[in-house]
């Protein structure tokens, strides 16, 4: 994964840190509680959307997407996850 810019890193690694915990620690009380990573989305990344793998910025309706995805009961087996939404922001060196 790469490094997030230098003045979002704490902040990062605190949301991941957190998230990681609460999800083990509500699975002891059979319930889940995942992540969602959103980047890249137009209000974010307008101007950098081209230099993305995927060479568009997100939309709103795709993060909701995510969202939803992570709340359905279809993803019932799954906690302390991060989904990342970012375009492949996050595989980028």
């Amino acid at each position: 994964m790469s490094q997030p810019p230098s003045d979002l890193a704490p902040g990062v690694t605190v949301v991941t840190g957190r998230s990681r915990g609460i999800g083990a620690a509500t699975a002891r009380l059979g319930m889940i509680a995942d992540c969602n990573a959103l980047g890249g989305v137009p209000t974010q990344l307008a101007a950098m959307a081209f230099s993305l793998p995927l060479r568009r910025a997100g939309t709103a309706d795709e993060g909701a997407q995510a969202i939803l995805l992570l709340a359905s009961i279809d993803v019932s087996y799954s906690t302390g996850a991060i989904l990342d939404v970012s375009g492949a922001r996050a595989i980028l060196p």
